[in-house]
This record gives C-alpha cells, structure tokens and sequence, in this order.
C-alpha cells in the first residue's frame, strides 16, 4: 500500500492511506487537507486539534451542512460552527454555564481522555440555523488521530423548530 498523497510505501497492517509527514504537512494547509483527504468522505467532518480544540479542517459536506466557507471554520470552536444557541452568550464557546453539558464538547474530550473511537447516538442539540431555533438529533463518531479528534455526522434530523 502506498501513501495517497506522496506515494511512499506503507504497512498494510497499520491501515492508512497517508504517511505520517503528507498528515503532518496536510493539518497545517486546511485547504489541502479538505481538498486531498476529506472531500473523499461522503459524511459531514470536521477536524479538530486535541490541544486548542479548534478547528483545523472540515469537508466540503460539512462546510455545506452549516452554510459557512473554510476560512470561517477553521479556528472556531465547534459550538461556533454548528450554530449552538450559547456560543454567543458571556464567554462564548466553551466558556458559558452550559458548556459542561454540551455533547459535542463531552464528546471530544472523551475521545480525547480515553485515547479510543467513540460512536454517540441521539446527541440532542438546540441550535441556530438561518436565524431559526432549532432542535435537532445527531449520530456522531469520532476518532482520534495524531493530534487530532474527527468528527463525522452520521445522521441528523431536525425534531422541533
């Protein structure tokens, strides 16, 4: 098996399609990584830095999903991103009394805490979409990889709005 990016040979048993320099040089050129890697996922995905937990990529499905272009994802905070209702109180973005149970937050840090993939189901989220409030159920998994935590919707439905 060959690097996709630089064509090096890589393990087979190791199942990646990158080599860890074409990753490394791919996080920090957010427009190659969407275009060369993650535009190749059909799902919604973001990337998010374990350190900063900001965004350091996204796919063009995602960048659709919520209606905003690359350069204004990269750098947020998720909650930013998808529209959650308290991003813009006091604080902001993982800095509000109700951050502490936002799953999308507990999500990435559990990824993060336990080193391992997750799959969560049935993530209830009251969000703004186009100036609307609405609630709204995710399945999500995760995957933690070199620095990283992805994050893939697997499903959403809008439940009340």
């Amino acid at each position: 098996m060959r690097c996709i990016i630089c064509g090096k040979d890589l393990s087979p048993s190791e199942g990646k399609l990158i080599c860890d320099d074409c990753f490394s040089k791919l996080l920090k050129d957010p427009q190659l990584l969407k275009e060369k890697v993650l535009d190749q996922i059909d799902n919604p995905i973001l990337v998010v830095d374990k350190e900063t937990t900001k965004i350091v990529g996204a796919n063009e499905n995602l960048l659709q999903f919520v209606g905003k272009p690359l350069d204004d994802v990269v750098g947020s905070l998720g909650g930013n991103v998808i529209g959650c209702i308290h991003a813009d109180k006091l604080g902001g973005c993982g800095n509000t009394e109700f951050c502490s149970d936002c799953p999308l937050r507990n999500m990435v840090e559990e990824t993060i805490e336990d080193n391992q993939s997750k799959v969560y189901n049935n993530i209830d989220m009251t969000l703004n979409s186009d100036g609307k409030v609405i609630r709204a159920k995710f399945d999500v998994s995760t995957k933690i990889k070199d620095g990283t935590v992805l994050i893939q919707i697997n499903d959403f439905i809008v439940i009340d709005f």
